[in-house]
């Protein structure tokens, strides 16, 4: 019981970040956007007023194939900026670069800490896989909810080391 006392008192705190992270889903509403519009690649190009480029239908050996069908879609939401059809784009491009960048230099330092011991928290590119898949705004929470919940504060290693 005592060994549970301490990951309570880390996990109720913690609970606000699946709160937000459930809050995150209902907001961005991913799954009614992939339910209730076509998809970008069914007609198999990309036009901009300057061309038209067609999409790739195979990214990928047999083994990680039905990934295909996901990064098809996601290459032409990246295509306003890669073609620099829309100057915009290309800026929040280097925005969407640079601030996950700054998570993921985090999550990593973080995951080499010797109390982490393996748990959620020592394998940041699963959260960085599932990230890009299932939008950021849902996994960083549950990441740092993971972090607050598996990882104890510093002064709590320091205070098992000394004894």
């Amino acid at each position: 019981m005592s060994s549970a006392l301490p990951f309570l008192s880390r996990a109720l705190p913690a609970s606000i970040f699946i709160f937000i992270s459930l809050l995150c889903l209902f907001l961005m509403d991913i799954l009614s956007m992939i339910r209730e519009f076509p998809s970008p690649t069914a007609t198999g190009f990309y036009e901009w007023p300057g061309g038209k480029v067609a999409i790739l239908e195979r990214f990928h050996s047999a083994l990680f194939r039905p990934l295909d069908v996901v990064f098809r879609d996601v290459t032409v939401g990246f295509a306003p900026s890669s073609y620099g059809a829309d100057d915009v784009s290309r800026w929040q491009m280097m925005n969407f670069l640079l601030d996950p960048g700054v998570f993921y230099a985090i999550w990593g330092f973080e995951s080499l800490r010797g109390s982490v011991n393996g748990g959620p928290v020592y394998y940041p590119g699963v959260f960085y896989f599932f990230a890009q898949l299932g939008g950021g705004g849902v996994l960083i929470p549950l990441y740092y909810f993971a972090h607050m919940v598996w990882t104890p504060p510093q002064s709590w290693q320091q205070a098992s080391q000394s004894s």
